[in-house]
């Protein structure tokens, strides 16, 4: 399927070919950055020079079935702990994960980490689907034009629906 976007509301209804979800109004796509299965989106008016605050979603495949959720939330947390001890080491910094877990508005597990690291927080959402995932990632520099970052980071993952099914889906 190719990658469609159109208005709906002052927002936009996103279909890429691993799912569907809305970009509220506000923002849109970096496509300089952008590719089909990882896609960047900022808040319009803003400069995209240096470090900015931004929200990317992508589509993977994993090892885990939904039933399994729980085994992926493991590895999911031991990777990232792995790159904050590293990132720590390095830089002499002391950043904190934290994690949670909820279900969307579409009825989709959600895995949430946020990591607090400097003067700015990544917070990743993982929509977990059966032996794939939609993670929804934001890199915040604390912007205070950017209020809104977590709340569209939000929407996105509560209105977001999967398309494609998987091959391991089918059997």
């Amino acid at each position: 399927m190719n990658s469609t976007s159109f208005l709906n509301l002052d927002n936009t209804v996103v279909i890429k070919s691993f799912g569907r979800y809305t970009l509220p109004s506000g923002w849109h796509e970096l496509k300089d950055l952008s590719k089909e299965q990882k896609r960047f989106y900022v808040k319009k008016r803003i400069a995209t020079k240096g470090f900015f605050t931004n929200i990317s979603v992508e589509s993977g495949d994993n090892l885990y079935s939904v039933e399994e959720h729980g085994d992926f939330r493991q590895a999911i947390l031991r990777q990232l702990s792995i790159q904050l001890r590293t990132f720590n080491k390095q830089d002499k910094n002391q950043s904190v994960l934290t994690g949670s877990g909820f279900n969307s508005k579409k009825g989709k597990m959600v895995f949430k980490f946020v990591m607090e690291i400097d003067d700015s927080l990544v917070t990743q959402y993982y929509i977990v689907g059966e032996y794939r995932h939609c993670l929804v990632h934001v890199t915040n520099f604390l912007d205070p034009r950017i209020p809104d970052v977590d709340m569209v980071a939000q929407s996105i993952v509560d209105s977001f629906e999967w398309l494609a099914v998987t091959t391991k889906e089918k059997q």
